[in-house]
């Protein structure tokens, strides 16, 4: 009797361990922690890059689990709410909605994966440039494991290289053998780094940023192969998939991706004549097409065929409708007829810790400046106190960007260079206030927001002989689709990447000599401080950096630009409170302003 009762002992024993133990694991996978020993799949985590570990946790905070945004089933039509654009067919001509940078978790990446021996034709370049146009991501790259062939005709690649900024050729060894099996490489890159992955046959009709809400989906041509693939980071699904796809034959992948992903609608094939099987085959509302042999497109058929239904019409206007014709949402410069919005754009690449001065920088936008909205623009690589407090705040919305390394086929070597590349992306595409996190405002821009310019900027107190004046775009205001902000970025087809002052301060100046007309200069829009000296360009001797200029900063200037070093005041709080002099006075005002005085006082 007595064994008895110790072996039940025993066992309800066992029975709270086991307990136990399924709770602890359930807890372990429910939180998103910061630190990787936590994580189930550790070993897994470990192998991703630093950058690519604080996109999948950040990734896991927002969306935890693997369930779907948009159910399984569910049509394209019934899933689909475009942004609010200016115009739905054509919104690389107007200012892409907010919400494109909001809860997403697949980046913003665009890739292809080009293992054909043979000439790139109208067609490629058609796919390319809908992927550009219709989605402006971050990144867009052809992984290419043979040559990309041109001739005296087809010289579309060489045209996409000078039309899309973000365009990267990614040349990859033959050992590595992607076109043993291409899709099979896509599905790595895919869970690598997260994006979308389309088929050269494939050709938007629509935006499809919705796709970036889901973890993983896919949309097929109605042949059965793949025209579009995306996926988060590290996606379990995905995963599946890839430990399988060792044992299967490669024709097979397709039915694996069917049986765990959501499918995303259809891309119907279009092979006949375009006179035919794209004006009268398809009538009901699409999200691509895939443009299959023999049909081999030119320019000309498209100007030529009366389409009959409103998506595929975009056919035509990808190619002839550019950025600098057709109807725009910018009037002339003047016109009141629209504000720049006042979201304010940070961007930071790189490890490191925010700093109290960049702390500063963000309250004065949040309570000087007053913006409506803030973006951080960045690799998740920011940490410390002051970060958390930043990220947290409710007016903030933290973006995950990978650094740019190319503009235009050109190297971009200079770390700092990489928020030029941005911004112009940025205040093209949404328009707002970009900001350096070394500038501190010290009075709202708001009326100039209002004030009908399409872009402000400030000259630059330094000299950068032979040209007489140069630009300084630390603080830079611009309407979405500014025609100032398309014309410096189209002329950073000329990027040098070893000039340090060439892309971001004499090249502007050189567009606005030949377009006066796009950009009001503000010249006490910012003070720039350098070497602990200001210098207002208001002031007749401002470009003598070796002495300070006078200026009250209380009603001369909206904001001051310490370019370097930073003042010893904004090292720390201890250093602020503690110091004395204009700087102290400045950084003192932000706190006041912010509220943020309360206990502390001068020692």
């Amino acid at each position: 009797m007595r064994l008895n009762r110790l072996r039940a002992r025993y066992f309800l024993l066992l029975l709270v361990c086991v307990a136990v133990t399924l709770w602890a694991f359930k807890l372990l996978d429910s939180i998103a922690v910061d630190k990787v020993k936590f994580l189930k799949s550790g070993a897994e985590f470990l192998a991703l890059s630093n950058a690519q570990q604080a996109f999948a946790l950040y990734s896991q905070k927002r969306h935890p689990g693997e369930t779907n945004i948009i159910p399984a089933g569910m049509t394209f039509e019934e899933n689909y709410t475009p942004g609010n654009y200016s115009s739905e067919k054509h919104p690389w001509m107007f200012a892409r909605p907010l919400s494109e940078l909001e809860m997403n978790i697949v980046p913003n990446h665009v890739f292809f994966v080009w293992c054909d021996n043979r000439t790139f034709t109208f067609n490629d370049h058609l796919s390319v440039l809908s992927a550009w146009k219709l989605l402006e991501p971050d990144k867009l790259e052809i992984h290419s494991g043979t040559a990309i062939n041109s001739d005296k005709y087809n010289q579309w690649f060489l045209e996409l290289n000078q039309t899309i900024p973000a365009l990267t050729v990614k040349f990859i060894q033959r050992n590595k053998s992607i076109c043993l099996n291409p899709l099979y490489y896509a599905l790595e890159v895919l869970d690598d780094r997260g994006g979308v992955y389309m088929d050269f046959s494939t050709v938007l009709l629509r935006p499809v940023h919705f796709l970036r809400r889901q973890d993983f989906s896919i949309s097929l041509s109605n042949h059965g192969s793949v025209a579009i693939i995306s996926s988060r980071i590290r996606c379990k699904n995905l995963q599946r998939v890839l430990m399988r796809t060792n044992e299967i034959h490669p024709n097979d992948v397709v039915t694996m991706l069917r049986e765990s992903v959501t499918l995303v609608g259809v891309c119907p094939s279009v092979s006949k004549s375009p006179s035919v099987s794209i004006s009268e085959r398809i009538q009901q509302r699409l999200l691509c097409v895939t443009i299959q042999p023999p049909l081999a497109l030119r320019p000309l058929d498209l100007r030529a065929v009366q389409f009959q239904s409103q998506d595929l019409s975009i056919l035509r206007d990808l190619y002839y409708l550019d950025l600098g014709t057709g109807p725009s949402c910018v009037g002339k410069e003047g016109s009141k007829a629209e504000s720049i919005p006042f979201i304010v754009h940070y961007v930071w690449f790189n490890r490191a810790e925010l700093s109290f001065r960049m702390h500063l920088s963000f309250l004065s936008t949040i309570h000087v400046a007053k913006a409506d909205r803030v973006f951080i623009h960045c690799d998740l690589y920011l940490s410390g106190p002051y970060w958390k407090t930043v990220s947290s705040h409710p007016r903030v919305t933290v973006v995950y960007r990978e650094a740019p390394h190319e503009i235009y086929g050109h190297r971009v070597l200079y770390s700092q260079h990489r928020s030029d590349v941005v911004r112009a992306d940025l205040l093209d595409k949404y328009g707002g206030v970009y900001v350096d996190w070394d500038v501190l405002w010290l009075h709202s821009p708001r009326d100039l927001l209002t004030a009908g310019h399409q872009a402000v900027v400030n000259f630059d107190h330094m000299s950068h002989a032979p040209f007489i004046d140069s630009l300084n775009l630390g603080v830079f205001l611009a309407r979405p689709r500014a025609r100032f902000v398309r014309l410096w970025r189209r002329e950073l087809r000329n990027y040098r990447s070893l000039d340090f002052y060439y892309n971001a301060l004499q090249l502007p100046y050189k567009v606005y000599e030949r377009h006066p007309d796009t950009l009001y200069v503000e010249k006490r829009l910012q003070v720039m401080c350098f070497w602990l000296k200001c210098h207002p360009i208001f002031h007749p001797d401002h470009k003598n950096w070796m002495k300070a200029q006078p200026f009250d900063w209380r009603t001369d200037v909206y904001s001051i630009h310490f370019t370097h070093p930073d003042p010893e005041e904004f090292q720390s709080v201890v250093s602020l409170v503690n110091g004395t002099g204009t700087f102290a006075d400045i950084g003192m005002f932000i706190l006041n302003t912010a509220g943020e005085l309360d206990g502390l006082s001068r020692l």
